[in-house]
């Protein structure tokens, strides 16, 4: 499985979602079904305080097929980041985990969270 990178722009307190493909590195074809894999990701701030936990029963779906992942954040969720001035820096990265125990962790997310212009 190929490991990626991949980096957001997002407004503190707007909804988020991201769909992507898994694909096996050696011929890039969707991986096999991920139905049997557990899945966890938290997003930490920059002095590693977990901000918000999502595993595949709140905010993953793994049941897309084709090797899709869904991520999803409440506005809510987004809502709680912490913003120092006009926006800061998060990290997360999606961890997967077998029925046989093998750990997988396929991309890494760094979100820009950026206040919104308008408020109060």
């Amino acid at each position: 499985m190929s490991r990626y990178s991949k980096e957001f722009s997002i407004k503190q307190g707007e909804s988020f979602a991201y769909t992507f493909a898994l694909l096996n590195k050696s011929d890039k074809t969707p991986y096999d079904d991920l139905t049997a894999y557990t899945a966890k990701m938290d997003v930490r701030d920059s002095s590693d305080a977990k901000l918000v936990g999502l595993t595949e029963s709140s905010g993953i779906d793994l049941s897309l097929g084709d090797g899709k992942v869904s991520i999803s954040l409440t506005a809510e969720q987004t809502a709680a980041f912490t913003v120092t001035g006009l926006n800061s820096f998060h990290m997360a990265d999606l961890l997967l985990v077998s029925a046989s125990g093998i750990v997988i962790i396929p991309i890494d997310f760094r979100f820009v969270v950026v206040k919104p212009y308008t408020h109060d």
